[in-house]
This record gives structure tokens, sequence and C-alpha cells, in this order.
């Protein structure tokens, strides 16, 4: 008799190996053990200026994704503002298109102040939701407190008669 541990487990292992996450980079060759061989699309042991810039723009568009994927993350964590909040202009404050010593240091003690008063009030939220948790466990317990006092016995439901009694 087979195991039908072992019979799932193998299934469940072709199938992985079958899905297109697993299988091999369609732009790489299945021998590609180095990042040349993967560059050297057509397997003729060289790379081509075209099969580099085939794989130049294909790391650069992989790369851009990735940013924008970072930033898209970045604005869910810090809001919407964050492009907002660190422009040029906002660093530049004299408008004459160069950024002085003085300008950054104040920018960046502007942004530190900024950040420093954000965390405050994210604690202050913070200590306000435990403030109002504390006051709903408190009062949880003196309802159960005093149902304990109403009914100092277990009140257990009526059993189920039983068949053949009468029934």
């Amino acid at each position: 008799m087979r195991n039908p541990f072992i019979t799932t487990t193998a299934a469940l292992l072709l199938a992985i190996a079958a899905t297109p996450a697993f299988a091999a980079d369609a732009d790489m060759p299945a021998k590609a053990t180095t990042p040349f061989d993967g560059m050297d699309t057509n397997g003729d042991g060289f790379m081509s200026h075209d099969e580099y810039e085939a794989w130049r723009l294909k790391h650069m568009e992989q790369r851009a994704q990735e940013r924008e994927e970072r930033r898209e993350m970045l604005k869910q964590k810090y809001g919407s503002n964050m492009d907002e909040s660190s422009k040029y202009s906002d660093i530049d404050t004299d408008q004459d298109g160069r950024v002085s010593h003085e300008e950054f240091e104040a920018y960046r003690q502007q942004r530190m102040e900024q950040r420093a008063q954000e965390r405050e009030e994210r604690e202050q939220q913070n200590m306000e939701k435990r403030q109002e948790m504390m006051e709903k466990h408190q009062k949880m317990m003196e309802e159960h407190q005093q149902m304990m006092e109403q009914h100092p016995e277990p009140v257990m439901p009526p059993s189920p008669p039983v068949m053949g009694d009468g029934m």
C-alpha cells in the first residue's frame, strides 16, 4: 500500500516545480551558472553588444520597478506627502538654484524637528489607545465581577433529554 503522505508530497513538489515562478528564466539559457552565461543568450560563448544592451535594459527596468515598489511602500508607511516634503525648492530657501551649507543644515534641522514632533504625536496617540483599552478592560472586569456576585454558583444548562425517557 502506498503511503499517502509520500504520494501527496511528491505531487506537491512536482506541481511547485512546474509553476512559472520556479521555471528557468526565458532570457537565460538552462546551463547559465554565471552572470555571463545569462548575458550570452545565444550560447555562442561570447556576449554581443545587442545581448549586453538587452541584459542591461532588462535589469534597468527591474531596478526601476523595485524603486517604484519601494517608493509606494514608503508612501503607504509615511504618508502620501512624502514627495512634497523633500522638494529641492524647500531646501533652496533663497531660490538661487544652489543649496548652501547653511540652507542644507537649516532644512536638516527643520526635518529632524518635524520628525520628532510626528513621533511625539504617534506616541501620544498610542498612549491614548492604550488608556482606552485599559478602561475597556477594567469595565469588562467589573461587569464580570458583578455577574459572579449575582450568580455565585455556576449556572449549568439543562441536560438534553435522553432517548427512551418517554419521548
